[in-house]
């Protein structure tokens, strides 16, 4: 089978692509990619993505979430109709425009379990829930003698985020309180120019002080995020409020065989068991009592962190995920 996977031409998916490719050799599949550019003509790029699935005698197409541009999708139905065509959400369909052209892919598959009842109440469709893993060659390398840099870690979006804010601010102020160490990579204010950078950076310093002691304000590679992972203790994960499922994040982290402390997603169809994949947490007084208990408990952290590990590179590998989009007679062994 020769597949063209289409992505969104941003940093943030990109940095997919060669998981993606790694995943397909793996399957003895060809796959070839085709960024779409969101701020370029959608008609050109068409003919261009029609042109390498005649050159290259593609038989099927994978696209990473919806793409649209003001209202416009790339995917249409003329080049829906040509070839079997498959989309993954990794962004929630819920909170996308609606796109009259859904039904005509043969299959729609979301990492969001609110997309399952919503692909049912606006198109009269079945999706499918698939939640976006690790990369095996970047994420999911395994080493029993761990040096430890950070006590504590977190990666993503901050910017914004409400939620994320005022948890990371509570750990932040637990660190300085403790003397332990602490890491967090990821756009906390605007610095589009250093003017800005220097006025946003002060103003996040005044309102937010003891995280900024530990705040990067630095979008990281997936390589660099996987070596945080490795040399952390607990490894933070904050979901934005809009997602119900788990986030890639969550097996970044666990398929290195590292602790993840992680805030309580819809479980009904993923089967992660707090205490003994992955550690769960209610709210911040929560979320501090773990950190000091699995700080200084590391056997029973260490082997939480291993048996996570095992399992999600076991049943959440990233061929597996393709193979269920791609081989609808393979059953995804929970």
């Amino acid at each position: 089978m020769n597949v063209l996977l289409i992505l969104p031409k941003v940093g943030t998916f990109l940095n997919f692509k060669n998981s993606f490719l790694e995943a397909f050799r793996k399957l003895n599949m060809t796959a070839i990619c085709y960024a779409v550019d969101g701020e370029k003509n959608f008609d050109i790029q068409r003919k261009e993505a029609m042109q390498c699935i005649q050159d290259n005698h593609i038989t099927a197409c994978l696209m990473l979430n919806d793409i649209s541009s003001n209202g416009i999708f790339f995917m249409n139905e003329e080049l829906l109709k040509s070839i079997d065509c498959y989309v993954w959400f990794v962004d929630a369909a819920y909170c996308n425009i609606k796109d009259p052209n859904i039904p005509l892919y043969k299959g729609v598959y979301s990492f969001e379990p609110k997309d399952i009842e919503y692909g049912k109440k606006t198109y009269g469709i079945e999706f499918t829930y698939l939640p976006l893993t690790a990369g095996q060659s970047i994420f999911c390398n395994y080493s029993q003698k761990k040096e430890y840099i950070y006590d504590i870690s977190f990666i993503g979006l901050v910017a914004g985020c409400v939620k994320r804010l005022e948890l990371l601010d509570a750990v932040a102020k637990y660190c300085v309180q403790h003397h332990k160490t602490m890491i967090c990579y990821g756009h906390f204010w605007h610095n589009a120019h250093p003017l800005q950078n220097m006025i946003e950076s002060i103003k996040f310093k005044i309102k937010h002080p003891y995280l900024y002691k530990f705040a990067v304000n630095k979008r990281i590679c997936a390589q660099d995020a996987a070596n945080i992972y490795q040399h952390t203790r607990i490894n933070l994960n904050i979901h934005i409020p809009k997602h119900s499922g788990f986030n890639c994040r969550t097996f970044e982290i666990l398929g290195g065989h590292n602790f993840e402390l992680c805030d309580i997603q819809n479980l009904e169809y993923i089967h992660l068991e707090d205490g003994k994949h992955l550690v769960f947490y209610k709210n911040k007084k929560d979320l501090l009592k773990k950190i000091t208990y699995y700080l200084k408990n590391d056997t029973e952290r260490e082997h939480i962190a291993h048996q996570g590990g095992i399992y999600v590179n076991e049943h959440y590998s990233f061929d597996k995920s393709l193979k269920k989009i791609f081989y609808a007679s393979y059953e995804h062994d929970e």
